[in-house]
Order: C-alpha cells, then structure tokens, then sequence
C-alpha cells in the first residue's frame, strides 16, 4: 500500500516549494523504473514543450522517440514557487548515464499545478555543460508572503501578460539601441545566466562580467508568454542571436517589491 500511494502523493502540490523537489525525485525513480520517455509522459500535458534542442510537443516527441539503455538523473539546485503555487521553475544538473559515459547538462523546468493539486510539466529545457567541478549550493524559494490581487477573466489574464511581453520587447530594443549594457536594468540581482556548453553564472555582476567578456551582439524577439495566476512569476520564449548564432531563449521573470520586472533566469538554447 506504499509503494502504490508514494507516486501520487509526490506528485501532489501542497503551496510549499518542496513538493516541487518531491516531484524530481519522483520523477527521477520514474526514469529507472518506466524508463524516460515513459516518464516523462506521466507529467506533461498536451501542450507541453521540449527544447531538444528545437522546441518540440512533448507527448507528440516522446510517442515516436523510444529512449532505451540510458540512466537520467536530475538533481535540483534551485526552485521557485509563485505565491498562487500555480507555477513553480525548478532548474539544477542533469546527468546522462550510457554504459561507461556520462554527459552532464543544465536544465530549466516550469511546472504548472493542475485544479486537483497535481504538479505537471509545462516546460522543459536542457543545455550541455562542462562536468561541474564545484558543488553548487542549493536554493528553494517559499514566496515571502502570499498576498496578491485576484483578477479573474480572459481580458485582464491577457492584459497582464502583455505587460511582460511588452517589457521583453522593449529589452529588445533596448540591446539594438545601445547593446549589451542593456541587461543591467532588466537584470535581477541573483539573476542566472545559461548558455550552451558553458557552467552558469549566477549573480547580476558575474553575469553582466561574462557577457562583456564575450563581446558578442545580444538580440532578442519574444513570441510567447505565461504569467502565473498571482502575477509575480512569469516566463517568456522567443528566438535570440548572439553574434552570428541564433538561439531559442525562455526567461523567467519576478516582480520585485517596487512592482518592477526583473529576469531572474536567462537561458539560450542553441537551434542547431
């Protein structure tokens, strides 16, 4: 009686950013037991996307995409949970294991709560990284209160995520006006910055540091967004170049205590 109530107990949203770890964990004896792409089946949705790396429909993807003799493993290091619980980002190491090799990976997950409380995969992406030779320290995030306006309706859903594709836009802009040194006002201060093949970088300073150090042109053109159901965690996609590479790109954005929108996640995603 256990074993059968385990699953669908750890799966369960209960307003704490824990049942998000609950859920890899889980997720992760899914992989060894169902196998991945069985898993992973089990908690996505119908529209659920994959970046793998060019975004793709999760259900449709892993229906013709067997994934046989591999171990995958995701160990979380951070997690976010907006104050309504309906969304919550998790993102940490991901490890592939064939025989005798190992890949290691970045990943970015945004998970959405169903009415029954179930925790489900909206998104999903992955970036190839170095082996990590640090330990990174981890970071669950509780909302620090759980007040927050309740607006109900079509119109005033769809108003409130203009606003944050409106602010994506205007960093767009914003990059072909005066270049890089834009992120510094739409960065947050614990922003995290990952790139392709690269470990990431965390913090506004040691992010804004490698971007110059690159000395390559940021672009970007937003396509979509989601707002969480509170309005103070929402996330956008759309296509990205930096210098002569084009790039898929998801960012997560916070509303801080003076109501301004700050990225506190900024990923790209190779398109090749």
């Amino acid at each position: 009686m256990l074993f059968i109530s385990v699953p669908a107990f750890s799966q369960r949203n209960n307003g704490n950013v824990n049942s998000l770890i609950t859920t890899e964990s889980h997720l992760n004896d899914l992989f060894n037991t169902k196998g991945i792409d069985n898993a992973y089946k089990k908690v996505t949705k119908k529209n659920t996307m994959f970046y793998v790396p060019q975004p793709v429909n999760a259900k449709e993807y892993y229906k013709d995409n067997k994934i046989t003799n591999q171990v995958l493993t995701k160990t979380p290091d951070y997690a976010i949970l907006s104050k309504s619980a309906s969304y919550g980002i998790t993102s940490g190491g991901l490890t592939t294991q064939k025989e005798q090799s190992i890949t290691y990976n970045r990943y970015l997950t945004i998970w959405k709560s169903s009415k029954d409380g179930k925790w489900g995969i909206e998104l999903n992406a992955i970036n190839p990284q170095p082996q990590p030779n640090i330990e990174v320290k981890q970071l669950f995030i509780n909302p620090e209160n759980r007040d927050y306006p309740r607006i109900y309706g079509p119109p005033y859903l769809q108003l409130r995520e203009q606003v944050i594709f409106n602010t994506d836009s205007l960093l767009g802009d914003a990059l072909k006006k005066a270049g890089n040194s834009a992120f510094k006002n739409y960065y947050a201060d614990d922003v995290q910055l990952f790139l392709p093949n690269q470990t990431p970088v965390i913090g506004k300073v040691n992010v804004l540091n490698k971007i110059a150090e690159n000395n390559l042109l940021y672009t970007n053109k937003p396509a979509k967004v989601k707002r969480a159901s509170s309005g103070d965690i929402a996330y956008t996609t759309g296509t990205a170049t930096i210098g002569l590479e084009s790039y898929d790109y998801i960012r997560v954005w916070q509303k801080d205590g003076e109501m301004k929108w700050n990225i506190i996640i900024d990923m790209y995603v190779n398109e090749k």
